[in-house]
């Protein structure tokens, strides 16, 4: 990344100022893991699309979803980075957002579709370290089930929780 300074120093030193560096950014490698300093067809001088780069290194994540009955746009569309920054970020799994309520909810309207109660404020049943979020339900990089469920049927799934209901 020393030579790709030259132009792109804010850029650059801002990901570094963040926790979580995308790896290839700071290897031996480092922006052209990713880019290609002189030509490209791709947008932003990408070494190739970006859900095939995003695969070099991800390819269980990328395969799960191709697997997966319902598909994430996002993933789908090839666009990783509307809900991961590409390069680095303070957030988990260098998300673009904080909380993943928030992140989700920049395109799903979960209030519309759900009453049930999540965020920082509830704790998971299954594990008192975590609160109930999005993910505690859905996988959003998908499974085999619809609408990106851990299990089959919403049963299954409620009842993990939910244990006096179990038959």
């Amino acid at each position: 990344y020393e030579t790709c300074q030259a132009c792109h120093y804010d850029m650059i030193t801002e990901s570094l100022n963040h926790t979580a560096i995308h790896w290839p950014l700071v290897d031996k490698k480092g922006c052209m893991n990713c880019h290609s300093p002189h030509a490209s067809s791709g947008k932003k001088l990408m070494r190739k699309p970006m859900l095939e780069l995003c695969a070099d290194c991800h390819a269980d994540t990328v395969a799960r979803q191709e697997r997966s009955a319902t598909k994430h746009p996002p993933i789908a569309e090839g666009e990783c980075n509307v809900c991961h920054s590409p390069h680095s970020s303070d957030n988990q799994f260098i998300l673009k957002e904080d909380s993943l309520i928030d992140l989700c909810a920049d395109c799903h309207e979960w209030q519309t579709h759900t009453t049930h109660p999540i965020g920082e404020e509830i704790i998971d049943p299954r594990n008192k370290n975590l609160s109930l979020q999005c993910a505690s339900c859905h996988r959003t990089h998908g499974t085999e089930y619809k609408v990106f469920l851990y299990f089959s049927t919403t049963n299954d799934l409620c009842v993990q929780c939910h244990v006096r209901f179990r038959r």
